[in-house]
């Protein structure tokens, strides 16, 4: 009977660690913010340099609760780290103007100040600082910081993702607008 009643205590003392309880499985999701339209920069070309970002904006989306408070997202992440997923977006709507050998080329550098949702405000927000130089030179062309932010009906990962293209997409025009403009 001794026996009995160990083994059912041990039993019982297994169940209440979690040994027989298993979490429900939850997937992770990935998203990146696509492609981006070509860009005319009028006659320079435009070869993005570096791009940078700093904890909390790497790999995982990055939600705001309140003011003073944020969350790292273990389900919803970015497909790459937010730096290399813009320089790729970068690249990708400059790359045509780095085909003319002749044009003057011009080294496109960027910062991630802020890639965020605001579940409270129902919004996402997207802040860069760019800077832009002339390579043969060094002459700084442009220097400015640019923000974003789109409302999104409800905060999920999907509608983080679609906000951020739609705030990378807006970014990217007045970037390219400022760039012709520049000297």
């Amino acid at each position: 009977m001794r026996n009995i009643l160990l083994f059912v205590f041990a039993l019982l003392l297994l169940c209440g660690c979690g040994v027989f309880h298993k979490e429900p499985y939850i997937r992770v999701a990935f998203f990146d913010i696509g492609s981006p339209a070509v860009q005319d920069v009028g006659g320079r070309s435009v070869v993005v340099s570096d791009v940078d970002a700093t904890r909390p904006y790497l790999e995982k989306m990055v939600f705001r609760i309140s003011e003073n408070r944020i969350e790292m997202d273990e389900y919803n992440r970015w497909s790459c780290s937010s730096a290399d997923m813009l320089q790729k977006y970068l690249s990708l709507a400059y790359e045509t103007s780095a085909s003319n050998e002749k044009a003057p080329v011009c080294l496109l550098k960027a910062e991630i100040f802020q890639i965020e949702a605001d579940i409270a405000k129902s919004s996402v927000k997207l802040v860069l600082q760019f800077s832009l130089e002339e390579r043969s030179s060094g002459k700084i062309l442009l220097r400015k910081t640019y923000s974003q932010e789109m409302p999104v009906g409800k905060v999920t990962g999907e509608s983080f993702a679609k906000g951020i293209a739609a705030a990378a997409a807006k970014i990217l025009e007045q970037l390219t607008a400022d760039i012709r403009k520049s000297p």
